[in-house]
């Protein structure tokens, strides 16, 4: 489920039940119970891309789904499934982030156990097609974020008994 609160100007703890809107992943599109909600990001909307929050869940077998849910005066709308052609299907979700040009950017990498480089995915928000995928060396990325101004992406690379984590 995804849970949207409003938060106070005191900036007083909030409760959990005090959400203003909760929703839940279609019956048909929700993932099975051995699949967790991985990260979400929020588009900027512009002339061409909607205002969307962008969610990506990953299981035992790589990625269950991304799904996008439109963002209306506060207000959560109704949950979809991205329809990717199976040629397209990115892999497993460690993180997500969308970039001011609207692509959403996914990184995929096996597990966290692995050694193995990570896999940048780039999908158009438009019409949900992979336009770009890079490997990258970097074999644990737990987190991407774009800088405001620069609009260079920044990775979180989680740290081995090598020590080689950093950004």
């Amino acid at each position: 489920f995804l849970r949207l609160y409003d938060l106070t100007k005191s900036g007083d703890a909030l409760q959990a039940d005090e959400f203003k809107q909760s929703l839940e992943l279609p019956a048909g599109d929700r993932p099975d119970a051995s699949v967790c909600l991985q990260d979400l990001a929020r588009t900027q909307p512009n002339d061409r891309v909607a205002d969307m929050l962008v969610m990506a869940a990953s299981g035992g077998r790589g990625l269950a789904g991304l799904w996008k849910v439109p963002v209306r005066a506060n207000t959560l709308g109704d949950a979809a499934a991205f329809k990717q052609p199976k040629e397209t299907k990115v892999g497993a979700a460690g993180c997500i982030a969308v970039g001011s040009d609207g692509y959403i950017v996914i990184a995929s990498g096996s597990d966290l156990q692995s050694d193995a480089s990570t896999k940048l995915r780039y999908v158009n928000p438009i019409d949900e097609r992979l336009v770009l995928e890079i490997e990258i060396d970097l074999p644990r990325v737990v987190a991407l974020a774009y800088h405001p101004s620069s609009r260079n992406l920044y990775a979180a690379n989680l740290g081995g008994s090598d020590g080689d984590g950093g950004i």
